[in-house]
């Protein structure tokens, strides 16, 4: 049994693969509550379909929970939930004492050398029923029983404790077809309940108990070195600490309409090249070698811009000279 974590199924497939593995019902029940499929019809209709035996009866009621539509639900502890953790501890402690202890006592009132009073009253239920099948006997344990229609035909194995419906495999409580089989034969049926329903096992399973404690007045002072509490570390970021995962690039975002805008190579608006833009094109402005010009002499933007390069000089005669490079060409400016 697991609660369909992502990591459980790849832990189990690696170390347990010969295993057999369920989904605990309650906690698929718990994904329809958060999609806000919360109500009792929606609970029956998906325990019905936990009882199916068969892909075919599966289907079916598969089919029946798509129609339906509802909404609500508690928690045990939902007041102590909030609390801090030694008040939940404490919280829980008493919740799971006292449900043993009324375990222990409703198991002190049946018979011992019995079966468990809901176990006996399925048997009684699935016994009303039995009239209506006529077992034919094919050796000591084999048996094949017929139903009120032609395709009302089972195989019960009664050494392997087996039926062709599968619901006395899977519950270990025999069924109709089971019964059938075993009146037959002249034998009880409680004999083929499995142990885990019996009496006895109902009270070994609820024979250890959780001893009460004194108030930590009383406890006794230990010579061990004191925890010091973690390091608190101030957040930057007002608000609630984020708790959801970090989704996928190719998973639905938040919104669950839209998908996020993933981020693609992007052009100069100038040059018209690759992994740049307008701001750092290396045509979008004229750096000149000496520094005289302060500050750089920027150009207009266009679509089409020469590389320059320049120097400042002293001519013969006094005056200030720009050569400008363009193109491989030197150019006086007087």
């Amino acid at each position: 049994m697991s609660d369909k974590q992502k990591g459980l199924i790849e832990a189990f497939n690696e170390v347990l693969p010969s295993i057999s593995r369920r989904f605990f019902v309650r906690h698929l029940r718990n994904n329809f509550k958060r999609a806000s499929f919360s109500g009792i019809s929606l609970k029956h209709a998906l325990w019905t379909v936990a009882g199916a035996t068969t892909v075919r009866i599966f289907d079916a009621r598969m089919e029946d929970i798509a129609k339906l539509d509802a909404k609500a639900a508690t928690c045990m502890i939902l007041d102590a939930r909030d609390k801090p953790i030694i008040t939940l501890l404490k919280k829980l402690r008493y919740l799971l004492m006292a449900r043993l202890q009324a375990n222990r006592d409703k198991g002190d009132r049946w018979n011992c050398g019995d079966i468990c009073p809901r176990i006996r009253s399925s048997l009684h239920k699935n016994e009303k029923v039995v009239a209506a099948f006529i077992p034919k006997k094919s050796n000591e344990w084999n048996y094949e029983i017929f139903g009120g229609s032609v395709s009302d035909i089972w195989a019960v194995n009664l050494a392997g404790r087996k039926c062709s419906c599968w619901k006395w495999t899977i519950t270990e409580i025999p069924y109709k077809h089971a019964i059938s089989a075993i009146w037959d034969k002249n034998d009880e049926v409680i004999n083929y309940v499995d142990d885990c329903y019996k009496v006895k096992t109902y009270k070994r399973i609820y024979a250890p108990a959780i001893l009460p404690i004194n108030d930590s007045q009383l406890w006794t002072k230990s010579d061990k070195v004191r925890h010091l509490p973690p390091r608190f570390l101030r957040q930057n970021k007002k608000g609630r600490k984020q708790k959801l995962r970090r989704e996928e690039q190719d998973e639905v975002g938040s919104s669950r309409t839209k998908m996020k805008k993933k981020q693609t190579s992007i052009v100069c608006g100038l040059c018209h090249k690759p992994d740049h833009n307008r701001r750092t094109c290396k045509f979008n402005y004229v750096q000149l070698e000496v520094g005289v010009f302060e500050p750089t002499c920027w150009m207009p933007a266009t679509s089409f811009v020469l590389p320059l390069m320049g120097s400042m000089h002293i001519s013969d005669d006094g005056r200030y000279v720009a050569d400008l490079f363009v193109d491989g060409v030197v150019t006086d400016l007087k």
